[in-house]
C-alpha cells in the first residue's frame, strides 16, 4: 500500500517565502499558525517573523534577512532559495497558497484521526466512540476558509435568549448595528448589521463613490466609530478637495477653481469634524484581493475597525492573474473572502460595484451577488417625465437583495453633485433642486 500524502511542501515553501519577502504579511498571520506547518525550519522562520511583527518591527526583505541568518536559523543560502520562490509567484495568489496550507492541516488532522481509530479498533473500542470521534474530526477539519464552531442545543437555546436581550438594550444594538444619516434607508433595513457584506452598485457617474463618502462620514465623522475606507480611483489630492465639498456643503468645482475666498473659513470650520473623526483612508492604485485582505487585518487589529468601505471591486487588479482565471470568477472569489473577512472581524463591509450599461446586471461578475448580505442600487430616474413625478427627488435607492430585510423598496433620494451629497430630507431636497434648476436666459 502506498504511503497516504498530506504535506503540501510546496504551499508551505511558498507561505513561508512570502512571510520572507514581507508579502501580505498580516493576512498571513491572521489565517495560519506554527501547527500548520510540517517542516521544522519553516515553523521557526515563522515563529521568528511573527513575533517581529507582533513588535511591531517592520518586515521586508532587509529586515527579515539579518533576523534569520544571524539566529543560524537558516544560512544564507536558503534564505536565497526563498526569494527565489518568491520571485516566482503574484500576490494575487498568496490566499491560494494559504487555503492548501490549511486543507494540508485538515488532512493531517484527519489522518491523526483514522490512526487512533485504528488502534482504537484493535483494542476492540466501542464501534459508537469510534465513529463519534470521525464524525467530529470531518465537522470541524473539513477544508474551508473560514473558522467553523459546532454549536450544541443547549448553548444555541441560551445563545437565541441572549441575542435577543442585546438587541432590546440600547446601547448594545448600536454596538451591533450601524445606522446613518438617512432615515428613510434606516427605516427599510433596520441598519447595517455587523459580519454582513454589502453590495454598493450603481451605472457609471450615478455617485458610487459619492454615497460611499457619505456613508464614511455618517459613521467616522459624525458618529465617530472607525472605519476605513479604501479608493483605487482618486489620488490624495482628488479625495482631499471632495472631503472638503462634502463635509463644507461648498462647491465642488468652486473649489476645484480656486473661487472660495468668501467660504474658505466654512471650510476650514467644517473640517475640525474630520481632525478629530475615526475615518481612515487608504488610497490603493492597485487593489488586489490579498492586499486588501491583508491591510483590513492590520488596521482592524490597530484602530479596531467597525466597517470597510471597498471602493471600488471592479478595479480589482487582473493583470497578475493566471489566464486559466476568468475575471467574473476573481470577482466572486474576492466577494468571497470579503464575506468571510466580515464574519470573522465582526465588521461591516460595503463593496462597491459597477452595474453594466442596461443597469440589469452587476459589471464583470454577477454570481457577487450571492454571496451579499444586502444588496443597494443607486437609480436614475428614466427620463423627464419620471423625474416631474418625483420631484424634488432625482434618484433613488433600490434593495435589490436582503436576507433579513423586504426587497424592491424604492427609497427616494436627492444627488447634489456639486456638493457630492446625497439626501432623504425633503426641505433640503427641494433646496438643492431649487438652486440646481436651469436659470432661463432672455433672448
Amino acid at each position: 500500500m502506498e504511503p497516504i500524502l498530506v504535506n503540501d511542501n510546496t504551499a508551505e515553501n511558498n507561505v513561508v517565502a512570502a512571510l520572507v519577502g514581507g508579502r501580505s504579511v498580516d493576512y498571513i498571520l491572521s489565517q495560519v499558525n506554527e501547527d500548520d506547518f510540517s517542516n521544522d525550519k519553516n515553523r521557526s522562520i515563522y515563529r521568528v517573523i511573527a513575533g517581529m511583527a507582533q513588535a511591531g518591527e517592520k518586515v521586508d526583505m532587509i529586515t527579515t534577512r539579518p533576523k534569520l541568518t544571524a539566529s543560524h536559523l537558516i544560512s544564507l543560502q536558503d534564505y536565497m532559495d526563498y526569494v527565489k520562490i518568491l520571485s516566482g509567484f503574484k500576490p494575487i495568489e498568496i490566499p491560494s497558497y494559504v487555503e492548501r496550507l490549511k486543507i494540508a492541516t485538515q488532512r493531517k488532522e484527519i489522518l491523526r484521526m483514522l490512526v487512533k481509530a485504528s488502534g482504537e479498533l484493535r483494542e476492540q473500542e466501542s464501534p459508537n466512540k469510534i465513529l463519534q470521534g470521525l464524525m467530529d474530526a470531518l465537522v470541524l477539519h473539513s477544508p474551508s476558509s473560514a473558522k467553523r464552531t459546532l454549536i450544541l442545543p443547549e448553548t444555541m437555546a441560551e445563545g437565541c435568549l441572549e441575542a435577543v436581550n442585546n438587541r432590546m438594550d440600547v446601547e448594545k444594538r448600536k454596538a451591533s448595528v450601524i445606522n446613518l444619516s438617512f432615515g428613510s434607508i434606516n427605516r427599510a433595513i433596520g441598519g447595517f448589521e455587523k459580519g454582513d457584506l454589502i453590495i454598493l452598485s450603481a451605472e457609471s457617474g450615478a455617485g458610487k463613490s459619492a454615497f460611499s463618502m457619505n456613508i464614511a462620514r455618517d459613521v467616522g465623522v459624525a458618529m465617530k466609530r472607525p472605519i476605513l475606507y479604501m479608493n483605487s480611483e482618486m489620488t490624495t489630492e482628488q479625495q482631499e478637495l471632495r472631503w472638503a465639498s462634502c463635509l463644507s456643503g461648498v462647491s465642488h468645482s468652486a473649489i476645484r477653481a480656486g473661487q472660495v475666498d468668501a467660504e474658505y473659513n466654512k471650510i476650514a470650520s467644517s473640517l475640525t469634524g474630520m481632525l478629530y473623526s475615526k475615518l481612515y483612508t487608504l488610497n490603493m492604485p492597485d487593489m488586489q484581493i490579498s492586499n486588501v485582505l491583508s491591510e483590513i487585518c492590520l488596521l482592524h487589529k490597530r484602530y479596531g475597525l467597525e466597517m470597510v468601505i471597498v471602493d471600488y471591486i471592479g478595479r480589482m487588479d487582473t493583470m497578475n492573474v493566471k489566464d486559466t482565471v476568468k475575471e467574473w470568477q476573481l470577482m466572486l472569489n474576492s466577494a468571497r473572502m470579503l464575506k468571510t473577512l466580515a464574519t470573522e472581524l465582526n465588521i461591516v463591509v460595503v463593496m462597491v460595484a459597477q452595474l453594466t450599461k442596461d443597469g440589469g446586471h452587476l459589471a464583470q461578475g454577477s454570481y457577487m451577488k450571492h454571496e451579499a448580505d444586502l444588496w443597494l442600487n443607486i437609480c436614475r430616474w428614466n427620463d423627464d417625465r419620471d423625474l416631474a413625478e418625483n420631484y424634488p427627488w432625482n434618484c433613488f435607492i433600490e434593495v435589490r437583495k436582503g436576507r433579513n430585510v423586504e426587497t424592491g423598496k424604492a427609497l427616494r433620494m436627492y444627488f447634489n453633485g456639486d456638493t457630492l451629497t446625497f439626501t432623504d430630507d425633503e426641505a433640503k431636497a427641494v433646496k438643492y433642486a431649487k438652486a440646481n434648476e436651469p436659470v432661463e436666459v432672455p433672448v
